[in-house]
């Protein structure tokens, strides 16, 4: 609420949809680094949209504190 009641711009990063767990035969394969795939694995759900492209409730709330 700070941004509203001050008038403050702001930057916030997020992921537009979900996106399914890397497996891990790209370990197993050498493809990637096991630290990567895990790193990932962390913020599958971090989207402001499910896979298929629904909206989260979250996204309403984003959404709101566009200008």
């Amino acid at each position: 609420m700070l941004g509203r009641s001050e008038d403050l711009a702001f930057v916030y990063q997020s992921f537009l949809r979900d996106y399914p767990p890397l497996g891990m035969w790209l370990v197993s394969d050498d493809v990637l680094d096991p630290t990567v795939v895990n790193l990932f694995n962390i913020w599958p759900c971090s989207g402001l949209q499910t896979e298929d492209g629904s909206p989260k409730a979250a996204e309403e709330v984003w959404r709101s504190y566009l200008p």
